[in-house]
């Protein structure tokens, strides 16, 4: 897949990117300055807003963006250093105003990462000892209010906060139905999805199938967490969906090698699992996104520092 350049980010780098109409919101969580985490770049114009979401510990600011998204035109911002989820009510019409409607839901648990699952509850994976691979968490009051998704087995030896930690996932939710979950694993090649109607999962494992190579290391507060060792490997290192199909960013490199959290290989699935495509790609990209119709993807590609698109045909 051949990519042309469209606008050279300079502001930090572009861990995520969403779509939205004409538009397309920039994820800075890359950035070693003082530089916002969102910015709105205007495909119809070639224009980059001014940033909003400050760095910094008060109101409406962020310190550890961790992942961000979007739902029912509402952008968020999970940060995992003040354990916090900030919400952006409706972008689409604020989009190109100075006015924003923020706020703010504190957080006690922390995950890896999460994913909205609409105005009222999240869903989180990665805490440290829970048992189960996902929680829906009512934003207003912290409260659990389902959990899904079981190790069926993991080696005794091992503290199960470390195996845990080993099985971290992104998480995605499809994005206009929302009645599925895909999990697309960090250290081993396997995705994940997850019927919320049934809550019966679906794993799916490859391309070159492989198992999570770690130690444990301990943490702190009878916490472990997982070691890195010389045979770890990273696998999907970014991914983005649309209602018909996810889109996974595949590594499959050693962890320590440089550049490994990049990606120039993307695998394309519907939401049964079925593989769809493999693109390869003429970069190495760190993130990505595709418009709602599958036709175009957009991506950031960290060596020149330009938001990037090409034409996808998935026929």
């Amino acid at each position: 897949m051949f990519f042309k350049k469209t606008y050279e980010f300079k502001e930090g780098a572009v861990g995520a990117i969403h779509a939205l109409d004409s538009n397309l919101i920039l994820f800075n969580n890359g950035s070693k300055n003082d530089n916002p985490f969102f910015y709105n770049y205007s495909i119809n114009n070639n224009k980059i807003s001014k940033g909003y979401i400050n760095k910094g510990k008060g109101p409406n600011e962020a310190l550890g963006g961790m992942t961000s998204g979007l739902v029912n035109n509402t952008l968020w911002l999970y940060d995992i250093t003040l354990k916090k989820i900030i919400t952006i009510s409706n972008i689409n019409e604020l989009i190109n105003d100075d006015y924003l409607l923020f706020r703010e839901y504190p957080i006690k648990e922390r995950f890896y990462m999460i994913s909205l699952k609409d105005s009222l509850n999240f869903y989180g994976v990665g805490s440290f000892n829970t048992k189960p691979k996902i929680q829906e968490i009512e934003l207003t009051t912290n409260k659990e209010v389902d959990s899904f998704g079981f190790f069926e087995s993991y080696p005794k030896k091992i503290p199960f906060s470390a195996y845990k930690s080993a099985h971290e996932s992104f998480i995605f939710i499809k994005s206009i139905s929302r009645d599925k979950i895909v999990l697309a694993y960090r250290f081993t090649d396997a995705i994940e999805i997850f019927d919320l109607k049934t809550r019966e999962s679906k794993v799916i494992q490859g391309p070159e199938v492989y198992n999570t190579q770690f130690t444990s290391i301990d943490a702190g507060g009878n916490n472990f967490i997982m070691g890195v060792t010389e045979e770890t490997r990273r696998s999907f290192v970014n991914g983005t969906v649309t209602d018909k199909y996810i889109y996974l960013a595949y590594s499959g490199s050693r962890f320590n090698t440089i550049n490994s959290y990049l990606s120039n290989t993307v695998y394309v699935y519907d939401w049964n699992g079925n593989p769809i495509k493999k693109f390869l790609l003429d970069r190495e990209i760190l993130s990505l996104t595709v418009s709602k119709n599958n036709k175009t993807m957009y991506a950031y590609d960290v060596s020149t520092g330009f938001i990037v698109e090409s034409n996808i045909n998935l026929e």
